[in-house]
């Protein structure tokens, strides 16, 4: 039987089997507050959308998707389990291209990033989550047509511009460090202004996130979350210090991400070029459950970005 079909209807039933165990548990379709918008407005957004110019769909993507599946929560989630299934198919077609040499411990450890608990549980919701990190895993899959599945991921989410940086060749880092202290330096107005913003906004919408934002420090507090938040996430220590069963849940991916790279690329995850997009996002987004959904795409690549920049070990 063919592995790639093997691994789509396993993927099928893995997202099948949590949504079940999800209601018993009483976490119905409108746990998180993103869904219910997407089910109850996206007609009217999509709409109210294509009345503006049309940069205005930059960001607003997924309501069109929502739109077209008639805001339907069965629909939309179902359409989410089949994406979530593709997006194994390529992950694992890019663990046997880089990882598998034929060992079979190295082929079980496909699983590690096959079955990570949070992405399981995004495919049953019909947050965009699933859609972002499909598009993400398709520019790593065929990175020269990268800009076929840029575009509908830049219409989805604006700031994934930003996922491309853990992807550039360190050879042209030097290019990009300048060019980014040009656009920074020509445009230190809308550079403050946001800065400013991130640290006068609440953003935090769970009650078991006591993550410190270090806002009170002003610019101080961002690059201190710049610093630490990555490393919390791709760790998984965020659990130790909001031990949470929701963000338990998040930080077990992590700890399957670094059992997968220290086995296979001898290599913790934490490296700069994940690092880096990452740091950015901290400053940005400075509420740690909106970070982690922000950075989680890059959470799932990461053991292959270092395949693809280091190798294997």
């Amino acid at each position: 039987m063919n592995r790639s079909f093997v691994v789509f209807v396993l993927s099928i039933l893995v997202s099948v089997l949590l949504i079940g165990v999800e209601r018993m548990l009483g976490i119905g379709w409108d746990y998180h507050q993103d869904s219910i918008t997407y089910a109850t407005s996206s007609i009217e957004t999509a709409d109210a959308i294509l009345a503006m110019e049309v940069w205005n769909i930059a960001n607003g993507g997924y309501y069109f998707i929502a739109a077209f599946f008639g805001q339907s929560v069965i629909i939309i989630t179902i359409y989410n389990m089949f994406i979530f299934a593709i997006t194994n198919v390529y992950l694992a077609k890019i663990h046997w291209k880089l990882a598998c040499r034929g060992e079979k411990i190295v082929n079980y450890l496909l699983l590690l990033l096959l079955l990570n608990p949070y992405r399981v549980h995004l495919s049953t919701t019909i947050l965009k989550d699933t859609t972002v990190i499909l598009l993400l895993v398709l520019i790593v899959y065929y990175r020269r047509f990268f800009i076929v599945w840029f575009i509908p991921l830049f219409l989805i989410r604006i700031a994934s511009i930003l996922y491309l940086i853990a992807l550039v060749p360190k050879k042209y880092w030097k290019y990009s460090i300048f060019m980014a202290a040009l656009l920074i330096y020509f445009q230190s107005g809308i550079f403050i202004d946001r800065l400013d913003a991130s640290n006068s906004v609440n953003l935090h919408s769970r009650s078991f996130d006591v993550i410190p934002t270090f806002q009170e420090y002003g610019y101080l507090g961002s690059v201190m979350r710049a610093i630490l938040w990555p490393i919390l996430v791709l760790t998984g220590a965020f659990a130790v210090v909001s031990p949470a069963f929701a963000y338990t849940i998040v930080a077990i991916g992590s700890v399957m991400n670094l059992i997968y790279s220290f086995i296979v690329s001898r290599r913790h995850p934490v490296v700069f070029y994940v690092y880096v997009p990452m740091a950015i996002f901290a400053v940005l987004a400075p509420g740690f459950t909106s970070y982690i959904r922000y950075v989680y795409p890059l959470v799932v690549l990461s053991p292959l970005i270092l395949l693809i920049h280091y190798g294997r070990k």
